[in-house]
């Protein structure tokens, strides 16, 4: 028993230690023998069109706009689509101001979800490029021109901005930027390798003759690029081209966040990615084990970390110290909560429960894609 029991204790530690360390090093080593380049045109200018998904959002909406008729980019080439999903608020009514200014609003008046809104925005758009963005967020200047100069590579399938968290000024969302910041690095990594198999909601991009519609569980950011692997294109991201978000500032927002998104990707997941896939694509499938799925397990993988190492505390030193790490890493999550309770905040213990919080909205979400709970539409936090 004590065997299996160990077994299974280094088995939970090692993949929590691949998930956030090793598989960064496994990249940084093969980005230094295997670089992938990609043509790019920056004087190439495609007819685009800008997908704001909005629910609600008459506080972001007019900003939004002007933010994407501010941008660096032929007004003739550049269409901008405002598609609310339901919104009981003024956001069609202020949207509407700018129809006639290259703008384009749909007021779908049921809440159905981003995919339904993408399908029946993409329908209607004219654009070559399909740009997918949130109200919330806000592009820099030349963000099109950074991304859409690649398309003149006809290898090139999909391309995502990069997101850039704008801090709330907590220690919530200070680790959510954090969690970000080193989302993005890997993403970056895999881009540079040829082994992207994701992009980034707020700011992604796809050719139009690639998009195919959506069943309401999916996403773009994440069925899309897996997509373009299958039929022989390339994902990548522009580092580039800047565009800001804002992170959950709530736990609350972060444990929805990470449960719906979870659940829907991995629920997409078992439609997209079949056996052929695994063989016929092993280096992005290796991609995507490691970023996505085992991180979406990870709060399994602690847990049986945990449950194993107090079962062999008495079993060696190297258990004992084991469990002591753990026993001061989940007082600090703890120490985390307590302070959340009493609306304190302090970095170690802020930090150590929104990692925690994350982890178990990751578990949720697996437990609901298995469940077959997986929401289509979404509510504002």
């Amino acid at each position: 028993m004590n065997e299996i029991m160990s077994i299974v204790f280094w088995s939970c530690a090692g993949l929590v230690v691949y998930v956030y360390a090793g598989y960064y090093l496994c990249l940084r080593l093969l980005y230094a023998f295997r670089t992938v380049r990609v043509a790019f045109d920056p004087g190439y200018f495609p007819k685009v069109s800008v997908i704001v998904t909005s629910l609600n959002e008459e506080r972001n909406i007019e900003a939004r706009i002007k933010n994407l008729l501010e941008l660096d980019y032929p007004d003739d080439k550049l269409e901008i689509i405002i598609g609310s999903d339901g919104s009981t608020d003024r956001t069609v009514e202020i949207a509407s101001r700018y129809v006639g200014q290259g703008v384009v609003v749909h007021d779908f008046k049921v809440n159905r979800g981003r995919a339904a809104v993408h399908n029946d925005s993409v329908r209607s758009a004219t654009g070559e490029i399909m740009v997918f963005t949130d109200a919330e967020t806000s592009f820099d200047r030349g963000f099109l021109r950074q991304v859409v100069k690649y398309y003149a590579d006809p290898k090139v399938g999909a391309v995502s901005g990069s997101l850039t968290y704008i801090s709330r000024g907590n220690e919530f969302a200070s680790a959510e930027g954090f969690y970000f910041k080193f989302e993005k690095m890997l993403r970056n990594l895999e881009s540079r390798v040829g082994i992207l198999t994701s992009g980034t909601g707020a700011c992604f991009t796809i050719r139009k003759s690639l998009y195919r519609e959506l069943p309401g569980t999916e996403d773009v950011d994440f069925a899309l690029p897996i997509d373009c692997i299958k039929k022989g294109f390339r994902a990548h991201i522009e580092p580039e081209a800047v565009a800001y978000d804002f992170p959950p500032g709530t736990v609350k927002g972060v444990m929805k966040a990470r449960s719906r998104m979870t659940a829907k990707a991995f629920s997409g997941l078992m439609r997209l990615c079949g056996l052929t896939f695994w063989f016929k694509h092993p280096m992005a499938g290796w991609g995507l084990m490691s970023r996505k799925i085992l991180r979406w397990f990870t709060g399994f993988f602690m847990a049986g970390a945990l449950v194993t190492n107090v079962a062999l505390a008495g079993h060696g030193g190297i258990y004992t110290l084991a469990l002591m790490l753990q026993a001061a890493f989940y007082g600090l999550y703890v120490a985390g909560w307590a302070l959340n309770r009493a609306g304190m905040q302090a970095r170690l213990p802020s930090w150590a429960f929104i990692f925690v919080t994350a982890n178990v909205g990751m578990s949720l979400g697996i437990l609901k894609a298995l469940t077959g709970r997986v929401p289509s539409s979404y509510k504002r936090v």
